[in-house]
């Protein structure tokens, strides 16, 4: 399913606002705009993705690869300005999982695998620790 890889990345509303408190140290507040700046990411890539479906709502694999390798090079120019951090190093890793379906001949039987479940899943819980609720 093309669509089953929008899940790695959290769901929600990508227009939320934190609900909890501001977070108390740098460090944390660093990492939630990482996080606002990842939710950015995502909406723009669920846009991409919707806007490159054919009529059927498929994808050929040259559009999945493209989105994909977008995504990817967004969360590692994103994960760059908080090096260092829990949510820049999770960053890192769900952008290597796309850039590998970028790279694949098949990237869709990629982007739909419990690595890159678990990658934005990690990612999501350490936004959710900086006071940032998934966006998707």
């Amino acid at each position: 399913m093309p669509l089953a890889f929008l899940a790695a990345c959290g769901g929600g509303d990508s227009d939320k606002t934190p609900t909890t408190a501001a977070p108390a140290s740098s460090a944390a507040a660093a990492d939630a705009q990482l996080c606002q700046e990842a939710n950015k990411a995502k909406a723009a890539m669920g846009q991409q993705l919707a806007s490159s479906a054919n009529a059927q709502g498929e994808f050929d694999a040259a559009a999945l690869k493209k989105v994909a390798a977008s995504f990817s090079a967004e969360l590692s120019k994103i994960a760059a300005t908080g090096a260092g951090s829990e949510v820049a190093t999770h960053l890192n890793t769900l952008s290597a999982e796309f850039a590998k379906a970028a790279a694949s001949a098949d990237p869709e039987s990629l982007l739909d695998t419990p690595a890159i479940t678990q990658a934005g899943e990690s990612m999501d819980a350490a936004c959710a620790k900086a006071g940032v609720p998934a966006a998707g």
